[in-house]
């Protein structure tokens, strides 16, 4: 398959399943001073039937890349919601043409680790008419980046955390996503005895939501 040129840079997975109907589509978005090739990494691991895009942050940050800048803060860091706010727009266009450059079905699914996890929640709740399913691995809902008109949905989202994770603890990760529980969502939360980070159980558990 060829590679088209999107406003983001990104590894392809084709899919491996013969089909008569168009693809789905899943796009990875990394964390915070990764890159691309970080969940390209066990791509080949999900589903057959998916046509695997990884994208790469637009942000250069320490040797990685980042969806937006991070500051040292008296609680933990403070985002730079702007530049997350661009990184949407960036990650909403993506969307958009990859969907009409690789003729997929009209709705995609967003797998996001840490940062790309918080993005991949905004995106999905302020887009819900471009996805049909979220992964938030290691993350937590900033309602900095959400439409304040949201609309009720049923996209299924499932999300994981690790209960030694030290960079976004899980305590912070499940307050922000008693939004979901007091809203109705189709939302379903796993932890695991890990730290920031994905284990083969939480992979696992990926591929079987996915599947």
């Amino acid at each position: 398959m060829q590679k088209p040129k999107l406003n983001l840079l990104y590894e392809l997975l084709p899919s491996r399943e013969v089909s008569e109907d168009k693809t789905e589509l899943l796009i990875q978005l990394h964390g915070v001073g990764s890159n691309k090739e970080d969940l390209f990494s066990f791509a080949h691991m999900l589903p057959k039937k998916y046509t695997i895009l990884s994208t790469q942050a637009p942000i250069d940050y320490y040797g990685g890349f980042a969806w937006y800048n991070l500051y040292p803060g008296e609680d933990g860091f403070i985002s730079n919601i702007p530049e997350a706010k661009e990184s949407l727009k960036a990650i909403k266009e993506f969307i958009e043409n990859a969907i009409t450059a690789f003729d997929t079905k009209p709705k995609v699914t967003l797998l996001g680790f840490s940062q790309g996890a918080i993005l991949s929640l905004a995106t999905t709740l302020n887009n819900p008419n471009l996805i049909d399913k979220v992964i938030a691995l290691s993350g937590y809902l900033n309602n900095d980046l959400i439409n304040k008109e949201l609309k009720e949905n049923e996209i299924p989202f499932f999300a994981t955390h690790g209960t030694h994770d030290e960079v976004i603890t899980i305590d912070k990760a499940k307050k922000t996503y008693q939004f979901f529980e007091e809203n109705n969502y189709n939302f379903q939360f796993k932890s695991y005895p890990m730290a920031h980070g994905v284990s083969p159980e939480c992979l696992q558990d990926v591929i079987s939501f996915l599947s």
